[in-house]
């Protein structure tokens, strides 16, 4: 017998056969699964970056905050000194208010006191300048005894 050619076998699809196609559907899942595991691992490169890049900014405003805390702390002790000296100057100041108030309605008595006594003294110099007024004076004296020794040589010549 005279071999005749062999044809080649003809492959069939991998489709063909319950397995060829479990194989497809499988190999299918694994190239789904692969681009999830790509699409998850690109989101948590990019949710990591984000995260460390928002960390990395709230960490400088701490710090920022942290020394703005302290400074204002520093402040703070500074102005309560200034405050305690300030209520302890208030407090000497009110004590000589006080002083000066209690001389000064001493000093508003006395006031009232001489305002009586140069009345009374203006009243008494008053009298007097009116007695002064009464009496001659030594030259209006000297005058008048002038005229009575005048009149007296008239009467006595006569």
């Amino acid at each position: 017998m005279a071999s005749s050619p062999k044809k080649p076998a003809r492959k069939r699809p991998p489709s063909a056969t319950a397995a060829g196609r479990l194989e497809i559907l499988l190999e299918d899942i694994r190239a789904q699964n692969r681009a999830t595991i790509e699409a998850v691992l690109s989101t948590r490169q990019a949710l990591e970056a984000k995260m460390d890049a928002q960390r990395l900014e709230l960490l400088n405003r701490i710090e920022a905050l942290e020394a703005a805390v302290r400074i204002n702390s520093q402040e703070i002790r500074k102005n309560s000194q200034e405050i305690r000296k300030n209520s302890q100057e208030i407090r000497k100041n009110s004590q000589e208010i006080r002083k000066n108030t209690e001389e000064i309605q001493k000093n508003s008595e006395e006031i009232r006191k001489n305002r009586q006594e140069i009345r009374k003294n203006s009243d008494d110099i008053r009298l007097i300048l009116m007695k002064l007024d009464a009496k001659t004076d030594a030259a209006q004296l000297a005058q008048i005894e002038k005229r009575v020794e005048a009149l007296e040589r008239q009467a006595a010549i006569r």
